[in-house]
């Protein structure tokens, strides 16, 4: 799971800082998904121009939709690691260090908008992450994506509030066993305040966490 692979770069002193689905590798489904997948043939639509006459011949007459395969269980591997750093204990790194693509940590939009503790700006990264596997795709804090802006905040606090609550419509559609069991350490990841913030570390030995099988 990518929780070794990320408490790995922790083991050596090193922070992420980019975890998100596109830097993300997930096993690929077994034979019998892809099979079944493939009974259905894409959806194929000629490629007109914009006067309405065919393209010319040597160029493509028909294109096909790109579809989403899914993926299968086994390990999560991380892709990229061009941001990773290896933090200096009491320097502050301030928000441009950050890749603004993913949601940002709340103290990157507020006060000194800095980390004193990147450890747990990578945690705020994976808890995102956990949630967009666990509703397959859905981002936590959709409004916020690419904010630099404190208002981003106000989304949080709601989002995670209906969480705590058990009013997250998405998550709620999970089977119950799956909800109870991830829903602890995704707030647990998301903690406002820094200090407060479950850290990748711990989470990999958390026996309950790492050695239980869920099926979605």
């Amino acid at each position: 799971m990518e929780v070794s692979d990320g408490s790995r770069l922790q083991d050596h002193k090193l922070s992420a800082i980019d975890l998100h689905p596109g830097n993300v590798a997930f096993a690929q489904p077994g034979p019998a998904h892809i099979n079944n997948f493939l009974i259905e043939p894409p959806p194929e639509h000629e490629i007109r121009r914009k006067d309405e006459l065919p393209t010319p011949a040597h160029l493509p007459q028909r294109v096909c939709e790109p579809q989403d395969v899914g993926f299968g269980p086994g390990v999560v591997k991380i892709l990229d690691f061009g941001h990773s750093f290896r933090p200096v204990n009491g320097a502050v790194y301030p928000a441009t260090v950050f890749p603004s693509g993913t949601p940002r940590p709340p103290e990157l939009l507020s006060g000194q908008k800095a980390a004193t503790l990147p450890f747990k700006a990578d945690s705020w990264y994976l808890g995102q992450l956990i949630y967009f596997i666990l509703t397959h795709g859905w981002c936590l804090f959709p409004s916020s994506i690419g904010s630099d802006s404190e208002d981003a905040l106000e989304e949080y606090k709601d989002r995670l509030t209906k969480l705590h609550n058990g009013q997250d419509n998405l998550m709620n559609q999970l089977p119950l066993s799956v909800k109870e069991h991830f829903t602890p350490y995704v707030l647990a990841l998301l903690e406002i305040q820094p200090q407060m913030r479950l850290s990748i570390s711990d989470l990999r030995w958390d026996k309950l966490f790492m050695e239980t099988a869920i099926t979605l």
